[in-house]
């Protein structure tokens, strides 16, 4: 039997325990606790909670981590927003706790990585697209033709004004990174499919929301080279209509071409994936998926047999801060270009 204890009761957490619902006919699981500091927060989940579970005993609900006390016999999931991501996995692991799942993207900087690495328990990355169906009809449909991958293209883009208003994510008054937010996904899986890459361009815009200026929140484009191919990721954050798709362009041997565009599920309450195959620019096959991602995903993780997957988290998240980092030295040595032409 596999004791969770659920640390936030936000809209993360409310997915996952919908997810827990539909393992407890496949896995021996529990969930012992909610820790949640809100009390309306708590009292929606636990809500949830008996509804999914009419017949289970209520999680006790505490306010704060400690109150749990000894975490060995626990495995927790670390709903929480990103930015305390590592001051909890710290405090958890420091209470005996030896497995932790934490949501992408895992920390904000280079060091908390660091430190996730230090810890004394297993690190499972809660990554969904990782395990989406629609990525493996997309691997079968590769490995089918022998199709050697040219490019790949990531769209991840929502509506995401109304949460960018309320502060949702944000630290202090500071507004996420727009690769923070939609983009971790896509990286992960062209690491993924890919492997390491370098960045050879990177780029965002702000958002306008009325007055108000969210700095680098808007939109993003992430080109990365693979050895050579190219692995290209945008996101807008305030485009009306949810977009997530892959496009895998390449040839077979004979240099016949392959296109296949994969488009991942829209809503929660829609979970239904998509994949496409055209030859030559002529569709071949079409197929429509359940793409049940989050539920795969922490199956994953719970199965007796997973393995921590701890070194993919710290090299696909490594490549966020890359991409950081370049647009940082871009934009410092066209402000220094700058100084230099009007000198």
């Amino acid at each position: 039997m596999k004791s969770i204890v659920v640390i936030g009761g936000g809209r993360i957490s409310l997915l996952h325990l919908k997810s827990y619902a539909k393992l407890s006919a496949r896995l021996k699981i529990r969930i012992a606790y909610l820790v949640e500091p809100n009390d309306q927060n708590a009292a929606f989940w636990m809500s949830l909670y008996q509804e999914l579970f009419p017949a289970s005993e209520k999680p006790a609900w505490v306010r704060v981590v400690t109150a749990v006390g000894d975490l060995e016999n626990y495995i927790s999931d670390l709903c929480v927003p990103n930015h305390i991501h590592y001051s909890m996995a710290a405090a958890v692991s420091a209470l005996g706790c030896r497995d932790i799942i934490l949501e992408k993207p895992s920390v904000t900087n280079m060091d908390e990585l660091a430190g996730l690495s230090r810890l004394k328990a297993n690190i499972f990355l809660q990554e969904n697209y990782i395990h989406s169906d629609v990525v493996k009809s997309v691997e079968k449909i590769m490995h089918l033709y022998n199709i050697r991958v040219n490019n790949m293209r990531f769209v991840f883009s929502k509506d995401r004004t109304r949460d960018s208003a309320e502060g949702r994510g944000f630290t202090g008054h500071e507004a996420p990174h727009n690769f923070m937010v939609e983009l971790p996904h896509s990286i992960a899986l062209a690491y993924y499919f890919l492997g390491q890459g370098n960045c050879t361009y990177a780029a965002t815009k702000n958002m306008i929301l009325c007055d108000r200026i969210l700095p680098k929140h808007g939109e993003g484009t992430i080109i990365f080279s693979h050895k050579g191919v190219l692995s290209s990721h945008y996101s807008n954050l305030q485009q009306e209509s949810r977009e997530r798709f892959i496009t895998v362009s390449g040839e077979d041997i004979r240099g016949v071409k392959f296109k296949i565009q994969g488009e991942f599920a829209k809503i929660s309450d829609d979970l239904i994936g998509k994949v496409d195959l055209y030859r030559e620019g002529q569709l071949l096959h079409s197929e429509r998926m359940l793409d049940d991602s989050l539920t795969n995903s922490l199956y994953s993780i719970l199965d007796a047999d997973s393995p921590c997957n701890f070194s993919f988290l710290y090299a696909s998240t490594k490549h966020i801060f890359e991409a950081i980092q370049y647009e940082e030295y871009q934009e410092a040595s066209e402000k220094f270009e700058n100084q230099l032409g009007r000198s």
